[in-house]
This record gives C-alpha cells, structure tokens and sequence, in this order.
C-alpha cells in the first residue's frame, strides 16, 4: 500500500455536518419519546443525564432532589433507558 491509499484510510469517510444533522434528529426522537415515559422515570433521565438544560447529576443527587432511594433511582433509570431502547429500536 503506497502512502496515499494510507493516509486516505485515516480520513474520515462521514462528513462532520452529517454526522451532527443524524445526530440532532436522534436527539429530537429521544425527547419525544422521553415525554411518553411515566414522570418519574422522565425526571430521573432529565437530572441524571443533564437534558432539557439541566446540568447531569448522580443517582445519590437524583434521589436526595426527588426524595426517593438511590436503589429506586437506579431501578427507575434501568426501565426508563430500556423503554426508550424499545421504543427507539436501538
């Protein structure tokens, strides 16, 4: 393999803009979908994984602010990311 075919493998194949209009229309999915989960579990993706302008807290910080156990925050993060899974079919 000459030089130029191996720095040609090195170049990204994807355009950045691309990558980030895929990755903007995945989020907007995540959101809808977020909407359609029980509120509690809705609250707890929100703070634990910082959307809707909310900075990512832990589950310790979760469950002080939602007056609930960490074990709970945990059991409520488990079912709510594999619904959205699911329902995201990812």
């Amino acid at each position: 393999m000459d030089m130029e075919q191996h720095l040609l493998g090195l170049v990204p194949d994807e355009d950045c803009t691309a990558t980030r209009a895929e990755q903007a229309v995945l989020a907007g999915h995540v959101l809808g979908v977020l909407n359609t989960l029980p509120r509690r579990q809705r609250l707890v993706l929100i703070h634990r994984f910082g959307l809707r302008n909310h900075p990512p807290l832990t589950q310790q910080q979760v469950s002080r602010k939602m007056g609930i156990s960490r074990s709970y925050v945990s059991r409520l993060e488990k079912k709510a990311v594999e619904t959205l899974r699911s329902l995201l079919q990812i």
